[in-house]
Order: structure tokens, then C-alpha cells, then sequence
């Protein structure tokens, strides 16, 4: 903060004025009595402190005077710079724009801003304000922060309690994208007790803000949450629960399910029930050789995986998470081959999770891919994981389609 000593100024026109005066009718006297001019015997010196001043931008390389141009310091005005040293004073300018001096003082207290995020791990905050080395009365304050596809124009003024400090600032009401955001204090003044003012040197902040991983703000209407992120199954109407069977009335089949997966995980469930298609499967099975009563040929496979939170309970939604799909080669794989299975990636995206740094994610999706509208047990699942990253970006960690044949005969698809 800069305090203008405007009253001295007074004192030293009214002096100088004086001065010029007392000169003059000197001067005039001497001359009428043919003597010498009379020699100024006082000298007033003013003393002040000299303050860096960021440079803005280069106004002109050319100017009225030859071998200088001129340039537009932060506090708005332009100055003239030498040609010769016109490249190093840029150069030195694009290093503050950089770097810039969140905090700044002066000869009557300090100013500052911040800019970062807000509690909840989204851009965006800031936070501005001053300390002055004596009693304030008043303030006027107007900041700014500008970053991707956002502008916001801070201003705040009012009257204070003889105090030393103030403080002040904002949040953005939206969740804002990462990126860079910088912050500027454009003009600032405290008005102090005794009559005069400060006036701030206008800091500046510059900072990269993260955001969460994209998915953990696109949690869907009926997305429930699990462990520190979601999971969301929903499903498709069918004229019949089972076609093969009687009775075989209406009811809903699995369809596409998300998760948006940190590294608290959250609890999931065994698989239990008599799933859409399940009476299906098993007049399949066992008109190919199977008898899955017995020989656990068959699975309720999850579409979201019961060790990434999935649900597979009757009365916990999982119904809604499971489809009928063959035990080895769709579910898991066989001892000894060498085919993916659900089981293979669902691994990946655990390791990915447990990988995950704060704020990061594993968005994935799992969809089961049905012949018809009136199918009951889909002939593949096609999955699909990427880690989302807090500076918006993403890396795709795979995108497969497992086919709901068993490893021993892998032309028999289960699939109606």
C-alpha cells in the first residue's frame, strides 16, 4: 500500500510559491539599484520511497524521442524505456506475468489476493485484502479473476471500525472446469483516520487449479452413491421375464450400468434371486449338455462387480445388476486359458482405483448387448474404464467386449 503525502506536497507549492515570489521582487529591486541578482540561499528537498512497478505491455517501439519506445506499467500509465533495453524489460515482464507478487507492500501496509479452490475441491475461490500500519475509517476494493471461459468482476467498499485490516472475496456459484485462473486486485484504497489514504500496488495471483475427476459431478438422477463416488444400473422393460417358461409375465431386464470409482470403495453384495432370463438360461444349459443345478455352469453375473461395490441382493437393487451369463469364460476365466473374462477387467479397473491420486476417478461402464427388445440374456457384455484426472483429461484403460459363450465350447452362446 502507498500512502500520498498530499499535504506535504501542499506545504512545499506554498513554499515554492512563496519562494518564487520573494525571488522576483528581489530581483527586481536589485536591478532598479543597478546591483547584482540576489543567490537563493534555501533548498527544499522531498525524499520518497521508490516502488517496482510491473510492466503490462509494450506500448510502442518507436516514440517521439529517437532510440526509445514506450510501454503501459500495471497502474495504467505509459512510460518511455530505452530501445536497447527494450527486449530485457519485456523479457523480465513476461517472467512476473509468470510469477506474479500475490502480496505487495508499501509505505503505509500491505495488499494481497489469492486465487484457489473452494472447499470443495472445485475452482473457484479468491480471497483479497489489506493491512495499513494505522487506523482505517472507509475502503473501496475492486478485484477481478479470470480463467477458462470465465470472467468475474469483485467489488466491495464501505465503512470500518478504526480497524488495520480488512479481508474479503468470493466463490464461483458453478463448479468450475481446471485450467488456469489469475486474480487481480485493479484498484484499491483505504482512507485512514488522520485524513490520509493508502492506496494499494495492486497484487496479483496466477495459479492452476485442479477440479475432481468429470464424473464425480455427473452422478445421474438415480445414481446411488458408493464409497467416495456412484454407481448407477438401469434397466429395460420386457413383455416376459422368461420366454421359455410359464408364467412368464412382464418385467425389466438389466441394461446399461456406470460407476464413477475412487479409492474408498464402496460395499457390494452376493448374486441371489430368480433374474429376468434365468429360467431361460438354464432350459439352454441344459439342453446342450449342462445341468447347472449341479454343476455350477451358470452365473448371475454382475454388471458392476460385486468387489467394486456392485449390489446382487433381492431387496438391494441388484437385481438390476446381474444378468444370466455362462460361469467359466464369461464370468471368470478357466484354469489354464487364456480368454479374458468380466472377471479380467474388472481386476484392471480395482488396481486402476487403488492407484487413483485424491480427486481422481475410474469412470466405467458395462452394457449388456441384447439380440432383440424381447430378448432376456444378452449374447455379450461390452466394457469400457478410463482414470479421469483432476486437470480435466482422461486415459481410456480399456474397451472390450466379452461374449456370453462358456470357455469349453466357445460357439454356444447363451445369449436368446
Amino acid at each position: 500500500m502507498r500512502k500520498p503525502k498530499f499535504r506535504w506536497v501542499l506545504m512545499v507549492l506554498i513554499a515554492t510559491v512563496a519562494g518564487m515570489l520573494l525571488t522576483a521582487s528581489a530581483s527586481s529591486a536589485a536591478t532598479s539599484a543597478g546591483s547584482t541578482p540576489a543567490q537563493a540561499d534555501h533548498v527544499v528537498k522531498q525524499t520518497e520511497a521508490m516502488y517496482q512497478v510491473p510492466v503490462k505491455k509494450l506500448v510502442s517501439s518507436k516514440s517521439d524521442k529517437p532510440g526509445w519506445g514506450t510501454i503501459q506499467l500495471a497502474n495504467g500509465e505509459t512510460v518511455p524505456v530505452p530501445q536497447a533495453d527494450e527486449k530485457k524489460v519485456m523479457s523480465r515482464a513476461a517472467q512476473e506475468a509468470a510469477s506474479p507478487d500475490d502480496t505487495v507492500y508499501g509505505n503505509c501496509g500491505s495488499s494481497s489476493i489469492y486465487v484457489n479452490d473452494k472447499p470443495n475441491d472445485y475452482p473457484v475461490a479468491m480471497k483479497t485484502g489489506f493491512t495499513v500500519y494505522t487506523w482505517a475509517t472507509s475502503y473501496y476494493w475492486n478485484a477481478s479473476v479470470d480463467g477458462p471461459g470465465y470472467s468475474h468482476v469483485y467489488q466491495s467498499g464501505g465503512f470500518l471500525d478504526f480497524d488495520t485490516s480488512w479481508e474479503g472475496g468470493y466463490q464461483s456459484s458453478q463448479n468450475l472446469s481446471a485450467g488456469f485462473y489469475t486474480a487481480n486486485v485493479n484498484f484499491g484504497i483505504a482512507y485512514l483516520w488522520d485524513g490520509d489514504i493508502c492506496i494499494s500496488l495492486l497484487p496479483s495471483d496466477f495459479e492452476f487449479l485442479t477440479a475432481p475427476a468429470k464424473c464425480l459431478s455427473q452422478r445421474p438422477a438415480g445414481g446411488r452413491v458408493s464409497g467416495n463416488g456412484w454407481i448407477d444400473n438401469t434397466v429395460i422393460d420386457v413383455k416376459h421375464r422368461n420366454i421359455t417358461t410359464t408364467p412368464n409375465g412382464p418385467g425389466t431386464r438389466a441394461a446399461t450400468a456406470t460407476a464413477c470409482l475412487r479409492l474408498k470403495l464402496g460395499p457390494g453384495s452376493d448374486a441371489t434371486g430368480n433374474i429376468t432370463g434365468w429360467q431361460d438360461a438354464q432350459v439352454f444349459a441344459r439342453a446342450h449338455g449342462y445341468h447347472p443345478a449341479t454343476d455350477n455352469s451358470l452365473a448371475r453375473c454382475h454388471l458392476i462387480a460385486n468387489i467394486l461395490g456392485g449390489k446382487g441382493g433381492i431387496l438391494d437393487g441388484g437385481q438390476n445388476n446381474l444378468v444370466p451369463c455362462w460361469q467359466l469364460g464369461t464370468n471368470i476365466t478357466a484354469r489354464g486359458s487364456t480368454r479374458p473374462s468380466m472377471l479380467t477387467y474388472e481386476t484392471m479397473v480395482r488396481t486402476a482405483v487403488g492407484d487413483l491420486a485424491a480427486n481422481e476417478a475410474v469412470y466405467f461402464k458395462v452394457t449388456p448387448e441384447y439380440r432383440n427388445s424381447a430378448s432376456t440374456i444378452p449374447y455379450a457384455i461390452v466394457m469400457t474404464a478410463e482414470v479421469q484426472y483432476t486437470d480435466g483429461t482422461s486415459s481410456l484403460l480399456f474397451s472390450r467386449v466379452v461374449t456370453n459363450v462358456p470357455d469349453a465350447h466357445p460357439t454356444l452362446n447363451l445369449g436368446n
